[in-house]
């Protein structure tokens, strides 16, 4: 008999075809993966921004004149927004209400 100490070409290679099996089956979900986080992301900062209107109104009896009014670097700090450079804000107070458009860069 022979003694074996190692593994065979053939069993090397059936390991790495596995590998790649696996790496084409899982890599396609984690492009998905990354694109379900950015739309989470994008959604709760609009949130958030939905929200920190809704306290200026209840707080100031009226909407910002601007966005810039919620902003982390605005004079008292109450509501510290963030707006970020990676999106475009399209907002216009109306009376006693305001539209508010978010749009990726």
């Amino acid at each position: 008999m022979r003694n074996r100490d190692g593994f065979t070409m053939l069993e090397i290679i059936l390991v790495m075809a596995v590998v790649v099996v696996l790496i084409t089956l899982f890599l396609p979900n984690m492009g998905k993966l990354d694109e379900t986080v950015s739309e989470q992301v994008f959604d709760k900062h609009v949130m958030t921004i939905q929200k920190s209107l809704a306290q200026y109104f209840i707080l100031e009896g009226d909407y910002p004149v601007s966005l810039a009014m919620l902003s982390k670097d605005s004079w008292d700090n109450k509501y510290g927004i963030r707006l970020s450079d990676d999106y475009e804000y399209s907002y216009q107070k109306t009376e006693n209400a305001y539209q508010l458009s978010v749009e990726r860069k």
